[in-house]
């Protein structure tokens, strides 16, 4: 872990210099931006050929080829969920965040999802696969990883690097609760993961070097995918995999696949990275499951009721002839029993409470995280109390709107702590208000409903957890604004917010709404940096000593 910290700490200044350049819209010939990224709007549309397919394969593998990234609503009522797109120069000189070296990095840390995939060909022409699990070791990287059949896979990207997630704001004509999550893989040249197949969309982003995409035509089952996996292999690998269409991506090239079709890439150098954007597409079994478990709860607490709804069975009039049977009486008292109980569980949760389960399941962290939010990012409620100060101080156009709680901290302009907000929370560098935003913790969804009987209560969701605001408290326009997008600025969450939210004494719940959430560590402010309250610092100098692999408490990480 310290030999990771090391290296991602010298390169962390590199990487925010990428992201901030790679997040600005660039001008050039024929090209537009969206949501902040640039993006070349496509100019043609390029049928592929599917020569020597019969009528039914060529309607279901109608491939089409653009020049830049298509407007969204087009990409969705053509595209999404219905057949594959590539996308030339989606991304018009995109040079990838992060080098095969810097992934490896990450790849050595115990807390980041990693693995490696590598084949080798046997002499009768079969591959076999094999998979390892991270964290890594550094001597694997540079005594091991040499087998040009390897290929490196780190998962939430966008979690471990905090630039990174600037980077799924391109993708917001998509819930920002569908996205999963940004993984990096690296593959000399040869590797690859072999044919296999998806349940999810997924978009293909070369970020360095080439690959080659090989698709087949139409899509493929679940039950038939079962039955063309290589056997007893740790790799779920399509056999007999006939690919119709193939292509050669360079970086800024995406792909966008629709689930189930199959799809194999290949590098064809030893500078292949690919950036693949996935979304979760939770199974039927799986929300069912889920669901039963929260109704279970509702069940227990039902047993504990007095209700006499005990099993009965006056209906016997004489003895019963076989000892052992279960007569259909008997069955049919079951039956009943458990229908009653199943249908008063689901009457009692209601749409009210399955809008609540909907919104914690599909937000919750699709991944074991040994550090929480509140591990990274959270604050107590003195710095938490600090910082909405800051965000409330003033209005649109910088006039103090607490002069008479604190002295004004606007200077030029400028956000200048005042000595009492110091103590709580100091900030790196003076930053103009304009430029002061709230984030979304890495790895962090969140999500918003409208209650439905009546439409009273909004609710906010975040990482699996639910928080209601009435609609009287300002609930269905805070909610709304704080969930636009990764980065909310000060000035929008102002305006956002009711009438005597800026007087600390006032029991606004929009307010301390916010605070919860910067306590718990969902989102937080960029600039800040806390300092170890006096406690730590007197253990800390106590102690004589300098654990380099510790981080000090409520220290804010720089993106």
């Amino acid at each position: 872990m310290r030999s990771v910290t090391v290296v991602l700490s010298a390169l962390a200044a590199g990487w925010v210099h990428h992201a901030m350049s790679f997040a600005q819209p660039r001008a050039r010939p024929h090209a537009s931006t969206h949501r902040g990224f640039p993006f070349r709007r496509h100019s043609r549309d390029r049928p592929l050929s599917v020569v020597g397919l019969s009528s039914e394969e060529r309607e279901s593998c109608d491939v089409t080829e653009v020049d830049g990234f298509p407007p969204s609503d087009e990409f969705l009522k053509q595209y999404w969920q219905k057949r594959p797109l590539l996308v030339r120069q989606a991304f018009p000189d995109f040079k990838s965040l992060l080098s095969p070296e810097e992934l490896a990095g990450l790849a050595m840390d115990e807390e980041v999802e990693s693995r490696v995939v590598s084949h080798e060909t046997a002499a009768d022409g079969t591959r076999r696969w094999t998979k390892r699990n991270g964290p890594f070791h550094e001597a694997f990287f540079t005594q091991e990883f040499a087998n040009c059949n390897t290929t490196l896979l780190v998962q939430e990207c966008n979690r471990h690097i905090p630039p990174l997630s600037s980077f799924l704001d391109f993708f917001r004509f998509i819930p920002s609760w569908r996205i999963d999550d940004l993984m990096i893989s690296y593959a000399p040249k040869g590797g690859g993961v072999g044919p296999h197949v998806d349940s999810y969309d997924v978009f293909l982003l070369q970020g360095a070097g080439r690959r080659q995409w090989s698709i087949e035509s139409g899509k493929l089952s679940l039950r038939n995918e079962e039955d063309r996996l290589v056997p007893d292999s740790p790799v779920r690998v399509v056999e007999g995999f006939t690919p119709s269409h193939s292509w050669t991506l360079a970086p800024g090239d995406m792909l966008y696949l629709p689930p189930r079709v199959v799809h194999d890439g290949v590098s064809l150098d030893d500078e292949c990275m690919t950036y693949s954007i996935g979304f979760r597409a939770p199974r039927r079994q799986e929300i069912a499951m889920a669901y039963i478990d929260r109704m279970a709860d509702y069940i227990e607490d039902e047993r504990r009721s007095l209700n006499d709804d005990f099993f009965t069975d006056d209906h016997r009039s004489s003895a019963q002839r076989d000892y052992g049977e279960i007569d259909s009486h008997d069955e049919r008292v079951f039956r009943d029993m458990l229908r009653h109980e199943l249908a008063v569980a689901m009457d009692e949760c209601g749409d009210e409470r399955q809008l609540v389960f909907m919104g914690e399941h599909i937000t919750a962290p699709m991944r074991f995280h040994p550090s929480l939010p509140m591990d990274i990012y959270g604050m107590d409620q003195r710095h938490a109390d600090a910082l909405l100060h800051e965000i409330l101080l003033h209005d649109d156009n910088n006039n103090n709107i607490n002069a008479g709680l604190e002295k004004d901290l606007i200077v030029d302009g400028t956000i200048r702590v005042s000595p009492a907000l110091a103590a709580y929370a100091p900030l790196s560098d003076d930053v103009p208000d304009q430029q002061r935003v709230l984030k979304w913790a890495e790895g962090v969804n969140f999500a918003h409903a409208l209650g439905s009987c009546p439409q009273s209560v909004a609710y906010l969701f975040a990482y699996g957890k639910s928080f209601k605001l009435p609609f009287g408290a300002g609930g269905d326009v805070f909610l709304p604004v704080l969930t636009s997008g990764r980065t909310v600025a000060f000035s929008q969450l102002r305006r956002a917010l009711p009438p005597g939210a800026s007087n600390p004494d006032d029991k606004c719940q929009c307010r301390q709404l916010l605070r919860q959430l910067l306590m718990e560590g969902y989102i937080y402010d960029p600039h800040m940096v806390l300092e170890p309250s006096i406690e730590e610092e007197e253990e800390r100098n106590g102690s004589h000593e300098i654990d380099l692999d510790t981080e000090l408490p409520a220290r804010r990480p720089q993106s």
